[in-house]
């Protein structure tokens, strides 16, 4: 794993994050996922600018550390959040007979009287919203 030490290198140089935003240019949230390692990827150009601006190398700015047991679980966890969030908006989106597909897809896959319960109040709903986007065009 690579984690980046611009928190330590803003402490050094007595910075604030704010500071360094108004430097580079940068968005301020995107400084602070950098900041947090929350970031998956750093463009060159961004690591360029962050060090002309800081005065460092990007050795200095970025480490390399050894995954451990429980970093890997939470990088499968993230993964596993991100898939569902994702397939619940693909299904916000599509409407009518995709949307009944997938969520008797979904009931195939579940098991239990629970499960067709939801699936029904769920195409109950997106009925609903059709036909409220209907009247509100007429």
């Amino acid at each position: 794993m690579i984690r980046v030490k611009l928190d330590y290198q803003l402490l050094e140089r007595r910075l604030k994050l704010r500071d360094l935003a108004a430097r580079t240019g940068f968005a301020l949230n995107n400084l602070s996922i950098l900041k947090t390692n929350k970031a998956r990827a750093i463009r060159f150009s961004t690591l360029n600018r962050l060090c002309k601006v800081l005065k460092c190398t990007p050795g200095d700015l970025l480490e390399y550390v050894k995954d451990s047991k429980k970093t890997k679980k939470k990088a499968k966890k993230e993964t596993k959040k991100k898939t569902k969030k994702q397939t619940r908006k693909k299904v916000k989106k599509q409407t009518g007979k995709q949307a009944k597909k997938q969520t008797r897809k979904k009931v195939k896959k579940q098991t239990g009287k629970k499960a067709k319960k939801k699936v029904k109040k769920q195409t109950k709903k997106q009925t609903r919203k059709k036909t409220k986007k209907k009247s509100k065009r007429k």
